[in-house]
Order: structure tokens, then C-alpha cells, then sequence
């Protein structure tokens, strides 16, 4: 599998940020006011965690997976796609940044396990196949975009 010593695990995400106060946002941001169902979803997912006796992490990375796809479905395309700050991101970190999304979209999206024996020929994936799963053209390429969003935003 792919190991990054410079990628950030998701759970790091602080999800309340991710809207407004992110520095890497671009400035026209700062008039979008927050989703509302982005701030139910917050509010929800800590009153429920905050219940429990132990911290669950299992959950609270799904918690912030959701309300961060949420989040990338309402501003990417519309703001932070286009800016100079996350273009210059995915072209200063694609050594490492590309594979490890590749490696999230096999291990989390198509084959939904990190055990790579499972994974057939692209256990062993090649600077091509990385090259072909992270293309803009792939029909997963929204997923890769999304790993991508994430490991910017953190």
C-alpha cells in the first residue's frame, strides 16, 4: 500500500473550520454564509458523540467524512477548485498527494479494504496506473478530487 509520511488522516479535520476559517479558503468565501445543513450536521454529530461514555473514533471520522463531503459538494467546484492556493497545493504535493489518493480511492471506494492481495494487478500499482486513477478523465474522479480537497484543507 501507499504510506505518506506527509499525508494527514482525516479525523484531523476540523469540520466547524473547514467553511470560513480555513487560511487556504479563497477570499470569496467570506460572504458565502455557512450551509445550514452543514451547521445540523455538526451540531448533530457532536451532540451524539458527545454522548457516549468513550471517544469513538471510528465515528467521529465517519462524522467528519460526511459533513465534509457536505461541505465539498457545496464549495469546491464553486470556489476552491479555481484557486491559485489549492492549484498550486495539488501541484507543489503530487508526488505524494496523487498516490495517496489513488491508494484511498482502491482501498475505501472500489475495493472497500486495504488488504492489497484483494486488489489484483493493482496491488502493485505503476506510476501509470496512479497516472490513469487520477485522471480528471476517470469516472471516479470526484473522489480523487475529494482526498485531494481534504489533505489541502488540513
Amino acid at each position: 500500500g501507499v504510506l505518506s509520511s506527509v499525508a494527514l488522516h482525516p479525523l484531523y479535520l476540523d469540520v466547524e473550520s473547514m467553511w470560513t476559517d480555513a487560511p487556504q479558503q479563497p477570499e470569496s468565501l467570506q460572504n458565502v454564509p455557512v450551509d445550514e445543513q452543514v451547521t445540523k450536521m455538526i451540531a448533530s454529530a457532536r451532540s451524539a458523540l458527545d454522548q457516549l461514555p468513550d471517544v469513538d473514533y471510528p465515528a467521529s471520522l465517519a462524522a467528519k467524512l460526511d459533513i465534509a463531503r457536505t461541505i465539498f459538494r457545496h464549495l469546491f467546484h464553486s470556489h476552491t477548485k479555481t484557486s491559485a492556493a489549492y492549484i498550486a497545493f495539488v501541484a507543489e504535493n503530487a508526488e505524494w498527494l496523487r498516490p495517496y489518493a489513488a491508494y484511498n480511492y482502491l482501498a475505501y471506494e472500489l475495493y472497500q479494504t486495504t488488504d492489497t492481495s484483494k486488489w489484483g494487478t493493482l496491488a502493485r500499482a505503476t506510476e501509470s496506473d496512479v497516472d490513469d486513477l487520477c485522471s480528471p478523465e476517470a469516472p471516479h474522479y470526484e473522489y480523487i478530487e475529494f482526498v485531494f480537497f481534504t489533505q489541502y484543507i488540513l
